[in-house]
């Protein structure tokens, strides 16, 4: 009788310890719902830097356009009598991309045998040249818009890459760093970036709180936040941290 009775005091002083060792309700609720709201941020700055990603792309589409329709041209080489009236057309075509052809030594000295009569060539030569002029216009011509076509493509393609890394890596992370502080409400150390989000509303995790640009932390100012680290400012003074840096002094 006396070992059943110390067999099931031993389960109750184990039973008790394991009731100890758990969350009060409340904290669990405190949790859950820390938690929740996690994911309703973590939402919410997806579907920021998805509609500003979205629209960064229409603003470069939209500007790819405008500047193919700067640089459609009539084919100067329709104008057969010509030539030099065609490879001035396009040299003013280009001189609203800010491109001279007369900086092209190419095009600038046959442009000089053909209206210099002093230097040396014949008429029929130079009227030869004429052709060549145009010729040089136009692979200049071809170059220069394909050079531009080709920046807005690495444009899209930077932005892409970007989006990406945002909704795939960043905003996952920072997700996980919230839940991380959530299940361990521990007073963080005051100053201590733990998480950046980089985006059209940028986020940071100083300390235990999500602060924006511009917001405040006491006499703290948060003046910027980068992608590899936040700008502060107090007092006229200014300093950066990166993720995982003892926080200064200045804190």
């Amino acid at each position: 009788m006396k070992t059943l009775q110390t067999g099931t005091a031993l389960i109750l002083f184990l039973a008790v310890q394991v009731l100890a060792q758990q969350p009060a309700p409340n904290v669990i609720e405190e949790q859950q719902e820390k938690s929740q709201k996690s994911d309703q941020y973590t939402y919410q700055q997806l579907q920021i830097s998805n509609f500003y990603y979205e629209n960064q792309l229409l603003q470069i589409r939209a500007n790819r356009t405008n500047v193919l329709r700067s640089l459609e041209i009539v084919d100067p080489v329709l104008a057969v009598n010509d030539y030099i009236g065609g490879a001035l057309y396009i040299q003013e075509v280009l001189a609203l991309h800010g491109i001279n052809l007369f900086d092209d030594p190419q095009f600038a000295e046959t442009y000089k045998d053909i209206r210099d009569a002093t230097r040396g060539l014949t008429t029929t030569e130079r009227m030869d040249l004429m052709p060549r002029l145009l010729a040089i216009a136009t692979n200049r011509f071809a170059e220069e818009r394909n050079r531009i076509m080709a920046g807005f493509d690495a444009a899209e393609l930077q932005l892409e890459q970007e989006q990406a890394y945002v909704s795939k890596v960043q905003i996952p992370q920072f997700s996980d760093q919230i839940k991380t502080n959530a299940a361990n409400p521990a007073k963080k150390p005051a100053g201590m970036v733990s998480g950046i989000l980089y985006s059209d509303r940028s986020a940071a995790i100083i300390g235990s709180d999500i602060v924006h640009q511009g917001d405040k932390l006491g006499s703290v100012r948060i003046n910027r936040i980068q992608p590899s680290h936040v700008e502060f400012e107090k007092n006229g003074q200014t300093w950066t941290q990166k993720v995982g840096d003892a926080p200064s002094s200045m804190w």
